[in-house]
């Protein structure tokens, strides 16, 4: 009997991958540059497409990647028996590494891979593209009940602010700037918000000139000539993909899914182009640059001399994707992001200045401490949703039942897991139920984080920008470290944290806490990472009109 060859996948969380995959992007671009892809495939000359959705489509190739790169680098010759090991990945991936294999002539000895994979594969594909078909109908509904966008015309001599988020979570990166000039005289700010929630969300909330990018009428549509992409693309895997000789498979998901980004963006151009013809902004705010709408406006911004700033929204993370990173003007919220940014992109400017929603919830909990609303000492959870982009699903329930565990052996303590605004709460509550959680667990989604967190006796993180803030009021930190996620969660070298790896060493690093302060004490590492001075929201006005500090 031939031997049987075990071919292990990367994890999702993994830095190898995270490099693999800037290397994809990084040669996806240049290959673009020299084809001259955007003016080919759509007549444009002032943005760069494949520049504007690379960040999110590396981030949606993960799990196809890791399915092909496993079967790529085992090198294996044809008829060669393997195994496919998918320990903590989501079953997909293994169905997509088997195809991998078999287009390699591999035989795959799994019978879960082998028997009804096809049958099983087809079925979610067919799925997904009903999904994706309801969810596109469902925002061209809601795009054509917005009015249309009418722009107001500033007085003359006035400054032009043009503001602008995508996610709904964003938006309060950048109000605290909206609401401090409102009621100036000589500004004038336009916001615009091209995802429907946050336009709602924006609306709700009283702001002005509020406009939604989908509503913009325009004479001038573009069009993304799919025969250019495809010949693009046949180039690109036959000279600039870095990882031996794609499978058809993996290129028909590659094509795929940059076709989707490519028609998003092109679609949106000639709105955003609008927009800055129309309201002739001096700068542009925006709340994250990695989202493939806010690199369109910055490209178009880069053509016209208008000025473009990032607010940070979240803490990044020590990856090699952060090469990406596309804008003029970065405002960090501390030494260590932009420690990490000149790692990456050197030739950034990077202005460290704190963050103006911890300015105002310091200020606030030190003037008015927020309601107790768990009697007993609690452990927070801040947890990080298994969606197959940080963590997976299965690495998700893992940890989960090893926190209910440890719950049930500290009877004396209450334990939360607050959820990601992403997640849904159903779903996490019948993992307890299954779990049989005890009566001191309990899961939180409506209630605020910040209050959770004030009150915490101890804070768990996976990935969460939770554990950054939890060493603004000094909590003791346990990281809940993941194969590979160490870069992701550097508090331990740093001494600002405890680190588990499984319910054994949590229930350790919770006893040694409940006897022992915070390690943030007196850390003089902790600045490095949780900085406020109070005066962020003061620097960021003045470097948005005046382009300095002071």
């Amino acid at each position: 009997m031939d031997q049987i060859k075990e071919i292990p996948l990367l994890p999702i969380n993994s830095y190898e991958l995270e490099a693999h995959l800037t290397q994809v992007g990084l040669s996806v671009l240049k290959a673009g540059k020299e084809y001259h892809f955007s003016r080919k495939s759509t007549g444009v000359e002032d943005c760069d497409f494949l520049q504007s959705v690379i960040i999110e489509f590396t981030a949606e190739i993960k799990t196809d990647f890791i399915a092909y790169y496993g079967i790529d680098q085992a090198s294996l010759k044809a008829g060669t028996s393997v195994r496919i090991q998918t320990e903590e990945l989501p079953q997909d991936v293994a169905y997509d590494a088997a195809f991998h294999a078999k287009e390699r002539n591999l035989n795959v000895v799994d019978p879960k891979l082998t028997f009804s994979f096809r049958t099983t594969r087809f079925i979610q594909t067919m799925l997904q593209v009903g999904k994706t078909f309801l969810y596109n109908q469902r925002a061209s509904y809601r795009n054509r009940k917005i009015r249309p966008a009418r722009f107001p015309v500033p007085s003359r001599g006035k400054f032009r602010l043009l503001m602008s988020t995508y996610h709904r979570n964003t938006i309060f990166t950048l109000t605290p700037v909206q609401d401090r000039l409102k009621d100036r005289q000589d500004v004038s700010q336009l916001y615009i918000a091209n995802r429907y929630e946050t336009y709602c969300r924006l609306l709700q909330l009283g702001y002005p000139g509020i406009i939604n990018g989908w509503s913009i009428r325009t004479d001038v549509k573009i069009v993304l000539k799919e025969a250019v992409l495809q010949d693009f693309l046949n180039e690109y895997f036959r000279t600039y993909f870095p990882y031996g000789q794609a499978t058809d498979f993996f290129k028909k998901r590659f094509y795929e899914k940059l076709k989707q980004k490519l028609l998003f963006v092109t679609a949106l151009y000639s709105p955003m182009q609008r927009v800055l013809d129309k309201y002739q902004p001096h700068v542009l705010l925006i709340s994250s640059c990695s989202t493939a709408d806010a690199q369109v406006l910055i490209h178009l911004c880069a053509a016209r001399n208008v000025r473009v700033i990032e607010m940070t929204h979240g803490m990044f993370q020590d990856t090699p994707l952060l090469e990406f990173q596309n804008v003029p003007v970065k405002l960090v919220w501390c030494e260590r992001q932009r420690d990490l940014m000149k790692k990456y992109r050197p030739d950034v400017e990077c202005h460290v200045i704190g963050n103006p929603k911890h300015d105002e919830l310091l200020e606030k909990f030190r003037n008015e401490p927020p309601p107790r609303t768990i009697d007993k000492p609690y452990v927070l959870f801040a947890s990080t949703p298994g969606n197959n982009i940080s963590i997976s699903w299965v690495t998700y329930v893992k940890i989960l039942k090893e926190f209910i565990e440890v719950a049930k052996a500290c009877p004396d303590l209450f334990f939360i897991v607050k959820l990601h605004p992403s997640e849904d709460l159903d779903k996490v509550q019948q993992v307890a139920k299954v779990a049989e959680a005890p009566g001191n667990f309990g899961v939180a989604q409506s209630q605020n984080v910040y209050e959770l967190l004030f009150h915490a006796e101890i804070v768990m993180v996976l990935t969460s920008t939770v554990g950054f803030e939890a060493l603004l009021w000094n909590k003791k930190l346990i990281c809940y470290t993941i194969p590979n996620s160490d870069k992701w969660l550097p508090f331990t070298e740093y001494n600002l944290a405890m680190s588990a790896a499984n319910k054994e060493e949590l229930l350790a690093c919770i006893r040694f806490f409940l006897v022992h302060e915070s390690l943030s004490l007196n850390n003089p590492n902790r600045d490095y990472f949780a900085f406020s001075d109070g005066t962020a929201i003061d620097k960021m006005l003045s470097l948005t009109l005046t382009g300095h500090t002071g």
